[in-house]
């Protein structure tokens, strides 16, 4: 994934020039409302005043006010309410250029309801230094879809001591953890302007809950990099309060972000302590209309930590792209990210209604670097983790095969499961042009509680490259499956399943341990499976040197697995020719006091 896309220098100019054109077309229109230190004070001024708890700014001309109307109004009264209404075919923006530093003793509630755009000037911010201050940020109260409404926070401290923070838009009313709030997105029609923008900021909530929703929509050209929701080098922090932020991208750009966490200037960092964290991006484009680089619905780069004690973690990307550009992924994970907890669930989902596009269109894409750990899920490495992931997509990809080791860290004591979120993985990529084996780039650590991969409908074919342990079970569904590297489990009774709609193939010389857990092979391939030197095929192949040892467990190899017993069983060194349902070649089976039943279906003339 490239970042680096800027607009040409002829472009720049004319938008410029454009930008210019309806700013001073606009600007003896434009009644905006500033907050500054140098603005009118007391109840009321010029085109506004206060009534009871809601300041109204009139329904036209500007305002400015002093922000010590809004602290005054929070310490000795109550809650505040701020209205700029909006007005159609007039720009009606909200400039915070001051801090509003609350340090009352009371809980109060700051609503700030803006017609159109809110910006916060650099270093500026909302803070509440003893009571909890619930904050809601506003915006885009014109007609349902008509008018913009973007919340530019860049360089901004926001600390509401406990209190709730939401940001997004809507002329309709809804209702969030008590408060009155919009019920969409905050939102932009113009390209390189996010919905929502972070950059440089740092928001503490010390246990209350935190929302974002954020929209690029795009209608006026293709040139532009588009973001729903844009983070960079920033601090998002709710301790037992929940995260909750969404991104959406759509229309017309180059370069279009649903969410896009950027650490690759300076470091961002999303954290609670118990608190839930769910993190969503949405990326839909016009198709022909569009340009022609790169679109995602959720992006993490550079130095990314999102992280809980022990809250839940969600992750959910969804490429909607009609484009049929060949970059463009649900969920990209790059080198530095970590989704990390010690006792939580995290949940990473990925969609793409194009995966066939080619090879870098996929529902989740892991992107690393050659160096140890450059993504971290789960296990933060320090910190023991004992929580379940899920990793779900119809196709998975891992962007570079690194010339080290374990670029790609997932690891916890807890469960590990790798499916596709309908029947069957569509493709499993790697590289330039290969497909994904879980080779050594991958660390799954030795102490997965268990690990599953595919679900029983999983047909897409899996060669497993890499040696795998785990303490509790082990079952991979797969369509035809190669097993290279040695499967153990080593807690009392944990099984090993292998279950294949085609064939499977323990690889020579690789070792399949348990201890007292069943060691159970399934095929429904009649006879088509792996082809040896001597000509011989099996459903399920036992190659030279391989062992299966279950240690008191049962040993069960079903050629054909509808149930048909005593049928197409195979040793390599008795026979030659003919299609066996099992093919034992020069392998070892040890059950040690558990039960061995092999059966299987040929298509040859005899049965064994």
């Amino acid at each position: 994934m490239e970042k680096n896309f800027r607009k040409s220098p002829l472009t720049t100019q004319f938008f410029s020039v454009c930008v210019f054109i309806a700013l001073f077309v606009t600007s003896g229109f434009a009644q905006h409302l500033t907050i500054s230190t140098t603005g009118q004070t007391g109840t009321s001024g010029t085109n506004w005043s206060i009534t009871g708890n809601t300041l109204n700014v009139g329904a036209s001309g500007s305002a400015d006010i002093n922000v010590s109307v809004i602290t005054n109004h929070l310490s000795n009264v109550g809650d505040l309410t701020v209205n700029l209404p909006w007005q159609n075919a007039t720009s009606r923006n909200m400039n915070i250029n001051a801090s509003i530093s609350y340090t009352g003793g009371a809980n109060r509630t700051l609503t700030l309801n803006c017609a159109n755009d809110m910006v916060f000037a650099n270093a500026t911010g909302i803070t509440s230094s003893t009571a909890r201050l619930n904050v809601v940020l506003r915006t885009a109260l014109g007609t349902v879809n008509a008018d913009h409404g973007y919340i530019q926070m860049n360089g901004v401290t926001i600390q509401t001591n406990g209190g709730h923070f939401w940001a997004g838009g809507g002329l309709t009313s809804a209702t969030w953890n008590g408060l009155t709030v919009g019920n969409t997105y905050a939102r932009t029609w113009s390209d390189d302007i996010p919905g929502i923008s972070l950059v440089g900021s740092s928001i503490t909530t010390n246990g209350g809950n935190l929302y974002f929703a954020g929209l690029s929509h795009d209608t006026s050209d293709n040139n532009g990099v588009n973001w729903g929701v844009n983070i960079e080098k920033s601090t998002i922090s709710s301790a037992a309060g929940s995260i909750e932020i969404n991104g959406e991208v759509k229309g017309r750009f180059t370069i279009g972000f649903g969410t896009n966490i950027d650490g690759s200037s300076g470091a961002v960092s999303i954290g609670t302590t118990s608190g839930a964290i769910t993190i969503n991006g949405y990326g839909y484009d016009t198709g022909t209309l569009t340009g022609n680089l790169w679109r995602h619905g959720i992006t993490t780069d550079g130095t990314v930590a999102i992280r809980t004690v022990s809250g839940n973690i969600s992750l959910r990307g969804e490429a909607n792209f009609t484009s049929n550009v060949n970059d463009k992924e649900g969920i990209i994970f790059g080198t530095g990210t970590s989704v990390c907890s010690q006792t939580g669930n995290i949940t990473l989902r990925g969609t793409n209604t194009r995966e066939s596009d080619g090879q870098y269109s996929n529902s989740i894409r892991f992107s690393t670097d050659n160096s140890t750990n450059a993504i971290r899920i789960g296990f933060d490495g320090t910190n023991t983790y004992s929580g379940n992931i899920l990793i779900e997509g119809n196709s998975i990809y891992q962007r570079n095969n690194n010339a080290g080791a374990g670029s790609i860290a997932i690891q916890t004591t807890g469960n590990l499961t790798i499916q596709p979120i309908g029947n069957a993985f569509t493709y499993m990529r790697a590289g330039d042009a290969g497909s994904l084996t879980f080779d050594d780039d991958w660390n799954f650590g030795t102490t997965l509680g268990s690990f599953t991969y595919g679900k029983s409908t999983n047909s897409a074919n899996l060669t497993l490259s890499r040696p795998l342990t785990t303490s509790g079970a082990m079952r991979i569904y797969a369509g035809n499956l190669i097993v290279q590297q040695n499967l153990t489990t080593t807690v009392n009774n944990a099984e090993i399943l292998l279950q294949a709609t085609g064939y499977v193939e323990v690889a020579a010389s690789r070792v399949l341990q348990t201890n007292r857990g069943n060691i159970t092979f399934r095929s429904n391939s009649l006879g088509t499976a792996v082809v040896l030197p001597n000509g011989t095929t099996g459903s399920i192949t036992l190659n030279s040197g391989s062992s299966l040892l279950s240690n008191g467990g049962n040993i069960t190899l079903g050629g054909n697995f509808d149930g048909t017993e005593g049928a197409g069983l195979y040793a390599a060194s008795n026979r030659s020719g003919g299609s066996p349902g099992v093919l034992i070649n020069n392998a070892t089976l040890t059950a040690a006091g558990g039960n061995i039943k092999i059966y299987g279906k040929c298509n040859s003339s005899y049965d064994d």
